[in-house]
C-alpha cells in the first residue's frame, strides 16, 4: 500500500465510499463517515469559524501543521497513521507547500494519507507526483438502478434516483439511505416549479428560504450551488422535450408532465439561455460572487 493517496473524480463518484473501505479493512470493523475521527482518523477540511459560523475558503496551513503533530506525536492504530484530508483542492497555497513538505519525508512508514478532491487541475503538480492517483469516473444509470433495486428500492424509486444521480453511485446512494437528500430534491424541485409562475415578487418570495443562513455566505453558496444543479436539470429536460428527444431520457421523471406544461411558454432559444445563465452562475458562485445578487439577476432573466 502506498503512502499516500488521491482520490479525484466528480462529486458523488464513490471516492469518501472507497476511502471507508481502507480504514475498515485496516481497522477490520465497519468504520461510518461521520465516525471516522472518533476511530483515530485526523480528518483535514475546510473549518468553520467559532464566532461568525462562516465557512472558510480554504483549508489552512494550521491545518496542515496538526497533520505534522498527528503523525509526529499520534498513536498507532492497527499499526497505522491515518491522515484524510477532504476537499484538497481548496488547500490554500502555504498549506500546499507545507503538505509537501510531509509527502516528501514521511514521518512514519506506517503513516497513510489520503487527499480527496473533485478537481485534479486545482492539486499542485508536485503533490499529485507524490500520490498514487485513483480516479473515479461516472457510472451507467442502469448500473445505479441494478444497484439500488439490490439494496431494497423499489423499481419506481429506483428508476427516479438513478437518473437524478447523474452517473455518480455515490449520490444515488445518499439519496436512496439518507431520505434528507431525497427531500432536499423534492422540496427544491417544487421550489423550481413554483418560479416559473407569478409576478416577480412572488417569485422571490419563493426562493427566499434558500438563504436560511445570511451570515454563512460560504454555506449559501454551496447550498446555492446543489438548488441550480437541480434548476438546470429542469431546464434541460425542458430542452431535450423541445427538440423532439425521447421522455426515457428525462431525469425528473417524476414532473414529466409538469415540465411539459411550463415549458410549452419559453422559446427554444428562451432555454439555450436560461441554461447558459445558470451555468455561469453556478461558475460566479465558486468564484465567490455574493449568492443572493447572483439568484436576483438570474430569477430576472427568465421572468
Amino acid at each position: 500500500m502506498a503512502h499516500a493517496y488521491l482520490f479525484v473524480g466528480p462529486e458523488g463518484t464513490g471516492k469518501h465510499e472507497a476511502a471507508i473501505e481502507i480504514l475498515s479493512s485496516i481497522f477490520h470493523k465497519e468504520i461510518k463517515w461521520d465516525k471516522i475521527t472518533e476511530a483515530g482518523v485526523l480528518l483535514v477540511k475546510r473549518e468553520v469559524d467559532a464566532k461568525t459560523g462562516k465557512t472558510h475558503k480554504e483549508i489552512s496551513i494550521e491545518a496542515i501543521h496538526k497533520v505534522s503533530d498527528y503523525l509526529n506525536h499520534s498513536s498507532f492504530i492497527e499499526g497505522k497513521q491515518v491522515v484524510i484530508i477532504n476537499e484538497a483542492e481548496f488547500l490554500s497555497k502555504s498549506a500546499a507547500n507545507a503538505l509537501l513538505k510531509t509527502l516528501e519525508e514521511p514521518k512514519s512508514r506506517q503513516a497513510l494519507l489520503i487527499l480527496i478532491a473533485a478537481d485534479e487541475n486545482k492539486i499542485l503538480a508536485t503533490i499529485k507526483s507524490r500520490c498514487q492517483i485513483i480516479r473515479f469516473f461516472s457510472v451507467a444509470t442502469k448500473k445505479i438502478y441494478n444497484d439500488l433495486i439490490s439494496k431494497g428500492a423499489k423499481p419506481q424509486l429506483a428508476e427516479e434516483i438513478s437518473k437524478l444521480s447523474s452517473n455518480q453511485p455515490e449520490r444515488a446512494s445518499e439519496m436512496f439511505e439518507d431520505s434528507a437528500f431525497y427531500n432536499f430534491y423534492k422540496t427544491e424541485a417544487e421550489r423550481f416549479l413554483g418560479t416559473l409562475n407569478g409576478s416577480l415578487k412572488e417569485r422571490w418570495q419563493k426562493v427566499e428560504p434558500v438563504f436560511k443562513d445570511k451570515e454563512d455566505h460560504i454555506g449559501a453558496r454551496d447550498n446555492l450551488i446543489s438548488v441550480l444543479e437541480i434548476w438546470l436539470g429542469f431546464w434541460r429536460d425542458s430542452l431535450l422535450l423541445k427538440v423532439g428527444g425521447a421522455e426515457s431520457l428525462i431525469k425528473n421523471i417524476s414532473y414529466l408532465e409538469q415540465i411539459k406544461t411550463r415549458s410549452v411558454k419559453y422559446s427554444l432559444e428562451k432555454i439555450r439561455e436560461i441554461i447558459l445563465a445558470i451555468e455561469q452562475s453556478i461558475i460566479m458562485l465558486r468564484q465567490n460572487i455574493h449568492p443572493r445578487l447572483i439568484l436576483e439577476n438570474l430569477i430576472l432573466s427568465y421572468y
